[in-house]
């Protein structure tokens, strides 16, 4: 070979060589569009039994972050939802990002007379379903920053020692809009003889009452099935955690340790394994709901045009 061309032979080796790194730095940089899950989930349950500092230490330990053990400014208790507060989670394995936005009821069961305390809570969960139905079928297309609009969910707390009437009340009316999941608040206060038999009771009222509390599926799932339930809880029966860690005389109690608290199986369930699960639910009454919407928009149209 000539040195001329093999001059021309080394720089067309090099252009090709050029090329194909650049090849490969295109195809690095392209991403696929993250795909993105909104949950909207509901805590309700009279004051005192710990549901701000639950939210707060299940979202730091969800976000990957230490929880605070401090203790939080307690926000002045109003008869309004409130929604101000969003979390948002990037999953790289499965290129999802998931919103939550929390729904919580402050206030809730202040009132003498508690017949009227879930009211306002129909109301907006009514209300947030009226929204999502007009923005499908209004003129303005929906964007992703407007998100799903229904309430998926309701975490409802228990008293430890104690159903009461509003108890039972709240979950008689609210099952009718929304999958609820009860978890037994503060059971740092309860005996495992103690719990076991609150548990019984409680399903024992769940049965009477004609009370349909969200099914994780505990019975059939084979991942379930190999965990180990806290003080003796048995597949199927509420959640009984504590929202913080806690110092006595006898010894401590930790909120993240499965042998004392379900506070990291309800995070698993609520914010992994079955936040799909939740939304498909939410968006099958949705369904029948806008089914309904439609005919009866049909019906009215009709009998104008007569």
């Amino acid at each position: 070979m000539t040195p001329r061309l093999l001059v021309l032979w080394l720089a067309a080796h090099a252009a090709a060589d050029d090329n194909s790194s650049n090849k490969e730095q295109d195809y690095a940089s392209l991403k696929l569009k993250p795909r993105v899950v909104s949950f909207n989930v509901m805590v309700a349950g009279l004051s005192g039994l710990g549901k701000t500092t639950t939210c707060n230490m299940l979202f730091d330990a969800w976000q990957g972050n230490s929880p605070s053990q401090e203790k939080r400014k307690i926000r002045r208790a109003t008869p309004h939802v409130d929604v101000s507060r969003k979390i948002e989670r990037y999953d790289k394995r499965t290129n999802t990002i998931l919103r939550v936005r929390v729904v919580d009821t402050p206030g809730f069961g202040n009132n003498i007379d508690h017949k009227h305390a879930v009211r306002p809570i129909t109301k907006y969960i009514r209300k947030c379903r009226d929204e999502q139905f007009r923005a499908e079928t209004g003129a303005r297309k929906e964007t992703e920053a407007d998100g799903d609009r229904l309430v998926h969910a309701c975490v409802y707390f228990i008293s430890p020692h104690r159903f009461l009437e509003i108890d039972r009340h709240f979950l008689r009316h609210v099952q009718r809009e929304l999958a609820i999941v009860p978890v037994i608040a503060k059971t740092d206060t309860l005996t495992d003889e103690e719990l076991a038999e609150y548990r019984a009771m409680l399903r024992d009222e769940f049965t009477k009452n004609n009370i349909q509390v969200y099914d994780f599926g505990e019975k059939s799932s084979e991942l379930l099935e190999k965990r180990a339930f806290a003080r003796g809880r048995e597949r199927g029966e509420p959640l009984g955690i504590i929202a913080r860690d806690g110092h006595y005389p006898w010894g401590t109690s930790q909120f993240q340790f499965a042998a004392h608290s379900d506070f990291a199986l309800l995070k698993d369930l609520l914010l992994s394994e079955h936040t799909e699960p939740l939304v498909e639910h939410a968006s099958a009454r949705y369904a029948r709901y806008r089914a309904r919407r439609v005919r009866l928009g049909y019906a009215t149209d009709a009998a104008k045009s007569l």
